[in-house]
């Protein structure tokens, strides 16, 4: 099995991506420090997660007391995946790629994850916003 860890570069549009066969800690942490490296050391980076144990693990947690006030999280609702702009634009992607896909293993399909990535980045992922508004009842 593979784990696909995401982020979505608001300012660039690029879909940063750590693929591997599982959530570890150490995962979020390089995809935090690969986030850090992009942008100015005085901005704080807001990180919108789901509940996953990896985002908020004491090595990850102890990792970011180490760059006091660089990310500020922001939890996603429980059932709220669908507001998740990273989980619509990665899920529609890998549906693109495992559709047709016969991978004959988890490297290749790693492989044609991390190509697909590549592609999307070389486009530009939209960036292009709309305010709505939402009834909740």
């Amino acid at each position: 099995m593979l784990v696909v860890i995401w982020a979505l570069d608001l300012q660039s549009g690029a879909i940063i991506a750590n693929v591997a066969p599982s959530c570890t800690s150490q995962q979020c942490i390089d995809l935090l420090e690969d986030l850090h490296g992009r942008h100015p050391p005085e901005a704080t980076l807001r990180i919108v997660l789901d509940h996953h144990p990896a985002f908020v693990a004491r090595q990850t947690m102890n990792h970011l007391a180490t760059r006091p006030g660089r990310f500020e999280y922001v939890h996603m609702p429980n059932q709220g995946a669908w507001l998740n702009l990273v989980d619509i634009v990665c899920v529609k992607m890998l549906r693109a790629v495992t559709r047709d896909l016969r991978a004959t293993s988890a490297v290749a399909l790693q492989s044609e994850i991390e190509r697909r990535i590549a592609e999307l980045n070389e486009a530009g992922v939209s960036r292009r916003w709309r305010q709505c508004s939402l009834n909740i009842i």
